[in-house]
């Protein structure tokens, strides 16, 4: 698809394009506290900035982009209401998570402009700076870090982060990929970089996630592994033939090979050794927060004030959080935008939307900035359709 609108300044076209990819490259490491503006975010904000005032603060985006933004400006001013309405209530600071949806919102918004100036170009750019990110992070941890038994953080604060930041990045890349003509095999060694960063997370949300993603994935896509020359399959499934045969042997005459490696003992310690039966992880999770608290149901408990839930911790899980802290209300626009978004593309990457809700069923993702640009890019997977000034 061509852009809509190209900037007269080739620099100019150069460096919005390059400023984002910087964006994802960033991404991943943390210098200030988790909640606060990290250097992708100043990034981000800067090149908002270039994309509006520099055009005189008047962008083109697709007309049929435009019930997409509708749809964001209701969500994030339902869930400001309700938190302002819970600040005045509990006499306590609710409304300060407003601003990490106004935050995802301009993110969004920031795509969409993109899109319209760069058309499929921008696919491009997202591919590259995800797959850079992605592999310059792993490059780093193997350095300076190694393989550890315990849950290993990347750049990040916390081993979530960094389990959330694969998942997500996973989906970036498929979905991006789908708009390029890339080599199979550096595509394949990117997804393999996904899920061992998931892997060394020892997150099981993210594992389970990035399983089941690149499982549909190649049921949806076999054809992928065609694109491969013949010379490299055969190289690939001869060394795959080989390993397995190593490993089988010596797991055979002597497992502790496997057993004494550090990624299999962090992962049985996680998630064979986890001593929580199923109803302690709902509790744990906060999912009998539904039951218990029937009456925020419709309207919404607000994002805070977790005294009420005799706890201090939110609700692990995205959809979960949503309908507890927003209601009935607010889970009803969340899922108007991700209709809107996915309608366009006939729903082929909807798998996609599902493995990062998988993630979500213990975790809570939904102020997680890169899952908003995943789902800003799935609603410009749409045909050529008149532009509007916005």
């Amino acid at each position: 698809m061509e852009p809509i609108h190209k900037h007269n300044n080739p620099l100019f076209y150069k460096l919005t394009l390059g400023l984002f990819i910087l964006y994802f490259i960033v991404k991943p490491f943390y210098i200030l506290p988790s909640g606060s503006l990290q250097m992708a975010d100043l990034i981000m904000l800067l090149l908002l900035f270039f994309m509006i005032f520099i055009n005189k603060l008047k962008v083109k985006i697709k007309k049929k982009n435009s019930s997409f933004i509708i749809l964001n400006l209701l969500f994030i001013s339902y869930i400001a209401i309700i938190n302002i309405l819970w600040t005045v209530i509990l006499g306590e600071v609710v409304y300060k998570m407003t601003l990490y949806y106004i935050f995802n919102f301009l993110a969004c918004f920031l795509v969409i402009i993109l899109f319209s100036r760069h058309g499929n170009k921008l696919f491009k750019a997202v591919y590259w700076g995800v797959l850079i990110s992605i592999l310059l992070q792993t490059l780093l941890i193997m350095l300076l870090n190694g393989v550890t038994t315990g849950r290993d953080t990347g750049f990040f604060n916390n081993p979530n982060q960094l389990g959330y930041f694969s998942v997500v990045s996973l989906c970036l890349l498929i979905y991006s990929k789908r708009k390029l003509e890339d080599k199979a095999h550096l595509f394949i060694t990117a997804l393999t970089t996904c899920f061992f960063l998931s892997l060394i997370s020892l997150s099981r949300g993210a594992i389970g996630a990035s399983v089941i993603i690149i499982g549909l994935y190649i049921l949806k896509n076999r054809s992928i592994f065609l694109l491969l020359k013949r010379r490299l399959m055969r190289v690939i499934l001869g060394g795959f033939l080989l390993i397995s045969f190593i490993l089988t042997f010596f797991i055979y005459y002597d497992s502790s090979l496997i057993t004494d490696s550090k990624i299999y003992y962090g992962l049985n310690k996680r998630v064979v050794g986890k001593d929580i039966n199923s109803i302690e992880e709902v509790s744990t999770r906060g999912y009998d927060r539904i039951f218990i608290h029937p009456q925020y149901l419709i309207f919404g408990a607000g994002e805070g004030g977790f005294w009420r839930f005799n706890s201090y911790k939110e609700f692990h899980s995205t959809l979960g959080n949503i309908f507890l802290s927003y209601g009935l209300v607010g889970f009803l626009i969340f899922t108007f935008i991700i209709i809107n978004a996915f309608k366009y593309n006939r729903w082929r990457e909807f798998y996609l939307f599902v493995g990062i809700m998988v993630y979500g069923l213990t975790h809570n993702g939904i102020r997680n900035t890169l899952m908003w640009i995943f789902i800003a890019l799935i609603a410009c997977d749409l045909s050529d359709g008149e532009e509007i000034d916005a």
